[in-house]
């Protein structure tokens, strides 16, 4: 869908209204979780709110809220080693992971892939010009 004319699907829109639905979502384990009752699928949504907020600087800030039981997931597992992938501009393991991941992780992923290719190029360019001095 990002492919899309804007008057079709509007990035924007669709961005803020993931992010209220992410934002609902996170309230209602929490006031479930004061009741006694988790949540199956709560790794599996707040890898995404990871995995959402790679540019954003908040990984750290997101992990204070999450139970432990929740980040010993492999959901929320593979969205910290994505999100230190993409942080530490490790291209090659940042596309890897994308391709190995599932389908919802990897649009989501897809979001960042021109930020991920211009870091990637970056990188190659410091590496060769570094070694045509030499």
């Amino acid at each position: 869908m990002s492919e899309e004319d804007t008057a079709t699907f509007d990035p924007k829109i669709n961005n803020e209204n993931l992010t209220k639905c992410l934002q609902t979502l996170k309230h209602m384990y929490h006031d479930l979780l004061s009741r006694g009752i988790e949540c199956p699928n709560e790794a599996e949504f707040r890898a995404y709110d990871i995995l959402l907020s790679l540019t954003e600087g908040e990984t750290l800030r997101l992990v204070k809220d999450i139970r432990k039981d929740v980040l010993k997931s492999s959901f929320v597992k593979f969205a910290f080693e994505a999100a230190l992938a993409f942080k530490s501009n490790n291209y090659v393991k940042f596309f890897k992971l994308m391709e190995e991941t599932t389908y919802l992780n990897s649009c989501i992923m897809h979001r960042y892939i021109n930020e991920a290719r211009s870091q990637a190029l970056q990188v190659i360019v410091r590496a060769y010009s570094t070694l045509q001095r030499s």
